[in-house]
């Protein structure tokens, strides 16, 4: 009986030794192995401490300019290539920042003076514009920068052109500004507003010129307006709770997809071609309750490639002629031109992604920004 017991507590400290190695092998071989498998390879790049402040005030903040990363972190701003590696750093003046980025300038905007600072691509300081209100959020539509703000109440937009000269001034009123864009000369802006008038939600989409006058108005009555965008065509595309449209210049419509289901990302591109992905329950964070597809449509409205997720689509970025789509550690690269996708998988979580020249990606990832190769 001595021999048999002997033998068993052998055999309990063999079994213990070997779910020991197992741990260890896993935990620390195993992200090497599987990193092995992905189409991708992972370039750590300098660590940068990606905070908050409390509130809604965020001290980092990321964009992309001529395929190179721009990360501002609290009052440093630097760009960053494919590789990793830091190709400038400067600091800026300014009290709680954030940006925005087109092919050839870095915007730079104070929340507290509401000053934007423009910076070059070589992080020099070419022009600075302070704004006529309380600054909220800025865009660039190619080399044009909208910034939207409130004065006395009133929403306000205002359009500076490439050197950060002011071109246009727009009073909205006492509403909500959902969307701004700009055309690639700068002749035309839409606006897209909502308010409550009468207990009914009243939505409102106006081409203005850039002196200020109105080209036209539509009236979208309980139709929140998503996103809107002014193609190269000169066509202005406004995607909605209910429908997708394209108008031309006049504001007739050239065609018209009805949407079914609550949307949950969209990336609407000066090229005409129109991303949207739709959930069928808006408690799209509860389990079971997720059910979501991915239309790609070009600039006629035709749907080029649908994409079913098993999960929830966490963001879409666009980079020169691609977009990338993620959820979880699912990528998928799109072609914005034939609709042809390139599916990657990355073994880490995705906080955001942009994509830049040479093939290379930028990831964020808790605390850290990776790059990588990327196949297209």
């Amino acid at each position: 009986m001595r021999k048999k017991r002997y033998r068993k507590d052998n055999k309990t400290k063999y079994l213990i030794a070997l779910t020991l190695l197992t741990v260890i092998i896993t935990y620390f071989a195993y992200p090497h192995f599987y990193s092995k498998f992905v189409s991708v390879k992972l370039i750590p790049g300098d660590y940068f401490d990606i905070s908050y402040q409390d509130g809604e005030d965020v001290y980092a903040d990321f964009d992309t300019i001529s395929g190179k990363l721009v990360h501002l972190q609290g009052d440093t701003v630097r760009l960053i290539d494919g590789e990793g590696n830091t190709v400038w750093s400067r600091t800026v003046n300014a009290k709680n920042p954030f940006l925005s980025a087109s092919a050839d300038t870095i915007a730079i905007c104070d929340r507290e003076t509401n000053k934007v600072y423009g910076l070059n691509e070589q992080g020099e300081l070419i022009w600075e514009f302070t704004s006529a209100g309380k600054v909220e959020r800025m865009g660039f539509d190619n080399s044009n920068l909208w910034v939207k703000s409130t004065k006395q109440e009133q929403a306000v937009v205002e359009v500076l052109n490439g050197n950060g000269e002011g071109s246009s001034y727009l009073a909205a009123g006492k509403t909500e500004v959902t969307g701004v864009t700009v055309s690639k000369d700068g002749k035309n802006i839409a606006v897209a507003t909502a308010d409550i008038k009468g207990g009914r939600l009243s939505c409102n989409v106006v081409l203005y010129k850039n002196d200020g006058s109105i080209i036209w108005a539509k009236d979208l009555t309980e139709d929140m307006v998503f996103g809107l965008k002014i193609t190269d065509t000169g066509n202005i595309m406004v995607l909605s709770e209910k429908s997708l449209i394209s108008y031309d210049i006049k504001g007739s419509i050239l065609w018209q997809k009805p949407l079914k289901g609550y949307v949950s990302a969209k990336l609407l591109s000066s090229s005409g071609t129109s991303i949207v992905s739709l959930a069928e329950d808006y408690r799209m964070g509860i389990p079971g309750k997720i059910g979501e597809e991915t239309f790609i449509y070009n600039d006629k409205g035709e749907i080029l490639r649908t994409i079913a997720w098993k999960d929830r689509i966490d963001g879409i970025s666009e980079g020169e002629g691609y977009a990338v789509l993620f959820s979880g550690r699912k990528i998928k690269l799109v072609s914005m031109l034939s609709g042809d996708i390139v599916d990657t998988d990355l073994d880490m979580d995705i906080g955001r992604l942009l994509l830049l020249t040479d093939n290379k990606l930028a990831c964020i990832s808790g605390n850290r920004i990776y790059f990588s190769d990327i196949k297209r």
